[in-house]
């Protein structure tokens, strides 16, 4: 193995803090600080203009760590490569503490390899009430199945949509 990998999405953040440049700089401090990485140089940070998100690449000794995120689809996408082993990093709750988000998926890549995912995925803990009112997501009211904005689709909508899952016959009829 030539290093790892983790690709990392962050979903139903706080909209606000994912066009904050500061608050995607924490994030970047806590990992250098926490996963002992090094960093060559500043990181490059860009905003983008109005209620844009915010891009930063940081070049490190062991490689790269990168961070994008898109506000409008209250979401993250985070991917830190290290030629070097590091312990596995709590991504959720670093997420949860600066961006708010209710989910988070984690995939670890063994590299050099023939490109073994290694499963790694890390739940976050359910919201409590206050911070679900806080978001205003208790308030709204949605359909049946329905999920909220910037949210991933279940596995089941995924598979109603391509076709895998077969119509269930109507209840009480055969």
């Amino acid at each position: 193995m030539l290093g790892k990998e983790w690709v990392v999405d962050g979903f139903s953040c706080d909209a606000e803090s994912l066009r904050s440049v500061e608050k995607v700089g924490e994030l970047i401090a806590r990992a250098l600080s926490e996963l002992s990485l090094v960093a060559v140089a500043p990181p490059q940070t860009h905003k983008f203009p109005g209620e844009g998100g915010v891009t930063s690449l940081v070049l490190l000794t062991e490689s790269h760590l990168a961070v994008h995120t898109f506000p409008e689809h209250r979401a993250l996408t985070l991917n830190i490569y290290c030629c070097k082993e590091r312990p596995t990093w709590n991504f959720a709750q670093v997420l949860s503490e600066i961006f708010g988000a209710f989910e988070v998926r984690v995939t670890a890549l063994a590299r050099g390899t023939l490109l073994q995912a290694i499963d790694e995925t890390i739940p976050v803990p359910r919201a409590s009430e206050r911070q679900l009112d806080d978001l205003g997501e208790r308030s709204k009211p949605r359909a049946k199945g329905a999920r909220p904005k910037g949210s991933p689709p279940s596995q089941r909508q995924l598979d109603d949509l391509s076709g895998k899952r077969a119509s269930a016959p109507p209840r009480g009829k055969k």
